[in-house]
């Protein structure tokens, strides 16, 4: 049992409700935890899978707003790692080989230290920061800085 966000059914907006406060700010993380001790508590439900709350940059309107505004960064969604399993999820970079091992470096680091498994899935792109790809089925999705 999962949140998963599929656009304008946003996990990052969940947050916010949650919190209070916008997506980032203080709160972010304590609401994160809190949504997922909810689903670990979760009654008649079968838990498979991570059983956590699903950040996937690309499958959520709110975080692609916060992204091609310059809000939010890989290193936001990285530091997510310490309460949830998606941090670095569907996330459109520019394609900049030092970059992209500097983000899994980090990403690792905190699945290590925190004896964790997480997921990790970058697009690296031409594109610059602030421009849309096209994604298949998930659409024009706005490139993140770094």
């Amino acid at each position: 049992a999962s949140i998963s966000p599929w656009m304008e059914e946003s996990s990052a907006a969940l947050v916010e409700k949650v919190s209070g406060r916008n997506f980032m700010s203080i709160g972010t993380l304590g609401a994160i935890y809190k949504i997922n001790k909810a689903i670990k508590r979760l009654k008649n439900v079968k838990l498979t899978g991570f059983n956590e709350l699903m950040l996937p940059y690309a499958e959520d309107n709110r975080l692609m707003e916060l992204g091609s505004k310059g809000v939010i960064g890989p290193e936001d969604l990285i530091s997510l790692i310490s309460v949830c399993v998606a941090g670095l999820d569907m996330v459109v970079v520019k394609a900049d080989e030092n970059e992209i091992r500097k983000m899994i470096e980090d990403s690792v680091s905190i699945a290590l230290k925190r004896r964790k498994r997480i997921g990790i899935r970058i697009v690296p792109t031409d594109a610059n920061p602030g421009d849309k790809i096209k994604l298949g089925r998930f659409g024009d999705i706005p490139v993140m800085g770094t």
